[in-house]
């Protein structure tokens, strides 16, 4: 603590080496246990309804709480949603209190939660066990105000269990789908909302090319949905994932690239079932892309899928995370509304402003994680520093593309002097967490613009094998 209070006064001209001033320091308790997400202030229950909403797809090992808090304070109104949580994991015996502590170790305290804040927090299970998912569900309603409680039919990724016990798997089984998602329902409030994330359809092994989908899978996707739907499962929401799952053959990175997408079927289903919220997921991979969809591209032309007004996004929000600020611009303005989400002024920050407060407010939250002793910190180094190491990358590319004048295949929505000024806040927040961790060789030395720097530098904190995992996921799109 006193070596960190060092850090704290090093800085000239009334500034912490996070650039805050001096009377926040007060804010940031060395005696607090977990650091609570921020949520700008205000509720989705006094705000008029957007015209469409924008979910940040679940990502295992990444859209964690550190993540999410950047994703939040970006934008206020998307849906976020946590890793899947396989119920085999949360009930795994221990000594000190099975799923409740299973649930705090990874949500912290239920009086401290506040991811419940904006768009809300979706929590998605993985299982096939009625009993163990009705168990887990209960626990978690009990504890956390979730925006909705998710099962998980659409994952066909061996690592993760679905090619053989749960995740895509189970839309080959109905009627076990069924029971699931009722047993889900039955342990939650009535208010609450019950999903299900599911393919368009399924295939044990890839075919070259693989079939169309016809109008007999067709038919086994309608009855998929409606014994979910319609027999007593309560399902309120369906996200599908508008390509065929392949159980077998393709790695998972290969199953989001092929089968093609097929958004007709989405459109379908959303025709069939006017009563269900549908959303579309796959192959939503940048600021045009969504427009497309959306019918937001400022043209005359009817451009956007039909009857759906919900959309998710995973592998771009990983690449560009900074291109959430324009998605929550998008939402905002699309229907002249701005008194949903208002700046000092009165009017809608620009995505570049709401850019470099976000990322100022997550360091300020980096802050306070490391600001509490490290045996009852909540993170790890490698945990807070992620964020900080995709609006890098991002920022490289897109300094670069205006440095060099290269073509962007999503446009930049930070100008380019609010980049310099992310790229200053980010650097004092990298010698800040290099002097934490005991680094004494890792300042992002000079006051010149250079984020290929800073990525080096988050490298040498949290290593290398760890920055090269996150490169080639990134890079998946």
């Amino acid at each position: 603590h006193i070596i960190f209070g060092v850090f704290l006064f090093s800085r000239i001209n009334g500034m912490s080496c996070f650039g805050v001033s001096w009377p926040m320091f007060a804010l940031f308790s060395l005696s607090s246990t977990r650091s609570t997400l921020v949520v700008p202030e205000g509720g989705k229950n006094n705000a008029p309804p957007l015209p469409w909403s924008f979910h940040v797809a679940p990502m295992q090992c990444y859209t964690n709480a550190p993540l999410r808090q950047l994703y939040r304070l970006l934008s206020r109104d998307a849906v976020l949603w946590t890793e899947m949580e396989k119920v085999d994991d949360l009930l795994l015996p221990n000594s000190k209190g099975g799923v409740k502590y299973a649930l705090t170790k990874r949500f912290g305290r239920p009086d401290r939660f506040t991811e419940d804040g904006g768009g809300g927090l979706t929590f998605q299970l993985g299982g096939n066990d009625a009993a163990k998912l009705q168990r887990c569900v209960a626990e978690a309603s009990s504890m956390y105000n979730f925006r909705e409680m998710n099962l998980n039919c659409g994952c066909p990724s061996i690592e993760s269990g679905g090619a053989s016990t749960f995740g895509a798997s189970l839309m080959k089984r109905p009627e076990l789908t069924r029971d699931l998602l009722r047993g889900m329902r039955d342990a939650t409030p009535e208010e609450a909302t019950i999903s299900l994330k599911c393919r368009i359809g399924v295939l044990d092994a890839f075919d070259k090319p693989p079939p169309l989908l016809g109008e007999r899978e067709y038919e086994r996707l309608h009855r998929y949905i409606s014994l979910a739907y319609e027999d007593g499962a309560g399902v309120d929401h369906v996200v599908l994932h508008a390509r065929v799952a392949v159980l077998s053959g393709l790695s998972a990175a290969k199953n989001r690239a092929v089968p093609s997408l097929d958004y007709s079927v989405v459109e379908r289903v959303a025709a069939d079932f006017p009563g269900l919220s549908v959303t579309l997921n796959g192959g939503i991979r940048s600021l045009n892309d969504l427009r497309l969809l959306t019918n937001h591209d400022g043209g005359d032309d009817d451009d956007g899928v039909t009857g759906i007004s919900s959309f998710m996004a995973g592998r771009w929000m990983l690449r560009r995370p900074l291109d959430l600020a324009q998605v929550q611009h998008d939402m905002l303005s699309f229907g002249n509304d701005h008194h949903h989400h208002d700046d000092d002024d009165g009017l809608v920050p620009s995505p570049s402003q709401m850019a470099v407060k976000a990322v100022n407010h997550y360091v300020d939250y980096v802050q306070r994680c490391i600001s509490s002793p490290k045996d009852r910190c909540a993170y790890t180094l490698a945990e807070l520093c992620l964020p900080l190491y995709l609006v890098v990358e991002q920022l490289r590319e897109d300094y670069n593309s205006y440095e060099y004048d290269n073509y962007l295949s999503s446009p930049a929505v930070v100008e380019v002097h609010d980049m310099e000024r992310i790229h200053d806040i980010i650097r004092d927040a990298i010698d800040c967490l290099a002097s934490y961790s005991g680094s004494n060789n890792n300042k992002s030395a000079g006051n010149r613009i250079h984020f290929k720097r800073l990525s080096t530098s988050i490298k040498k904190l949290v290593g290398t094998k760890i920055v090269n995992k996150w490169k080639r996921n990134r890079e998946e799109m």
